[in-house]
């Protein structure tokens, strides 16, 4: 019983750009993929579907670590499908795809009159393989896994307004294949206090993208993630965790040329709190508010996100899968 207590307290990764770990700048917030993932295999047989939604305000404007004002609104509202499947005890394959809708308005200070654009539709998805080296027991406390994928691009990346092409922060999708590693790592040696601690980490290599013409390559930059903290439950159906999660990715680049205004290093807080609502139903409130970043340049940066998260287990479910607790 305190295993299967703990096991609902694991996860919680490392949140990037200003929305995830594959939103690929600050403000290019439309694919929050990684950070609604498991991570992690349940019993043999066990499916389990979710469903995310996040809101990701982008308000901020940063020149390096120093804000400068708030001249640009921005926000991205995303819907997330996610299908985790345990093939083994050890092994479980996940996906997920997303639907984003980026909202920006420029020249907003002073008396100006703002500039507004919109644009929505299917953003990319995420496919993963995860394998348990360490399993959790009752005698042994130590869980350690590893998870390997990609990230596909399903959504547009070449959507244009009168004519003219739109910002890749403003597209739904990247337009590029990447690859992805994570390692996750949990210690529920406390059931006294019924608390676990976690850390993850995990790596994003990004592919490259002809948005509009074999002259225009774009590419994202790579995106390394790191996170740590605590999870507690309440009783048999609450519980609640608290991470620090640091980012940094390196600058986009447009035909091997960086691009200046993107990339940089984020530090920020994510308390978390899930609900069993049942056996099979489970849901989440993640929160997510940056403390510290680096930018290069100047951008806009996330001002805080927040997500609501609803979870059903088909199948076995006296052990669970491994659940998020946090961006």
């Amino acid at each position: 019983m305190l295993v299967k207590k703990h096991i609902l307290l694991l996860l919680v990764l490392l949140s990037t750009s200003s929305t995830s770990s594959f939103g690929q700048t600050c403000s290019c917030a439309g694919a929050p993929l990684l950070s609604a993932q498991f991570v992690g295999a349940g019993k043999a047989g066990q499916l389990v579907i979710g469903l995310t939604y996040e809101h990701h305000e982008i308000s901020r404007v940063f020149a390096g670590s120093q804000r400068v004002g708030e001249e640009t609104e921005r926000s991205t509202r995303s819907t997330l499908l996610e299908i985790h499947y345990g093939v083994t005890d050890r092994f479980s394959i996940s996906s997920t795809i997303n639907f984003a809708q980026k909202d920006r308005t420029t020249g907003t200070d002073g008396s100006n009159v703002g500039s507004s654009l919109s644009t929505s539709g299917i953003g990319d998805a995420l496919f993963l393989v995860s394998y348990t080296i360490l399993k959790q027991s009752l005698f042994k406390p130590h869980l350690l896994l590893v998870s390997v994928g990609a990230k596909a691009p399903l959504g547009s990346s070449s959507l244009e307004r009168d004519g003219h092409p739109l910002n890749a922060d403003m597209q739904p999708g990247t337009g590029s294949w990447d690859g992805v590693v994570l390692v996750y790592w949990s210690y529920s040696a406390l059931p006294r206090w019924k608390t676990t601690l976690f850390a993850s980490a995990d790596y994003r290599f990004s592919g490259v993208n002809e948005r509009f013409n074999e002259a225009d390559r774009y590419r994202f930059g790579n995106g390394l993630s790191f996170s740590a903290g605590a999870g507690k439950s309440v009783g048999t159906k609450f519980s609640y965790a608290f991470a620090l999660l640091y980012r940094t990715t390196t600058q986009d680049e447009r035909n091997k040329a960086d691009i200046f205004n993107t990339g940089g290093r984020w530090l920020s807080i994510a308390p978390s709190f899930q609900y069993s609502l049942s056996a099979q139903t489970d849901v989440r409130l993640a929160g997510r508010y940056p403390i510290a970043q680096s930018l290069h340049g100047t951008q806009p940066s996330t001002s805080f996100a927040i997500a609501v998260s609803f979870f059903y287990k088909f199948g076995k479910t006296k052990t669970g899968f491994t659940k998020p607790t946090a961006f």
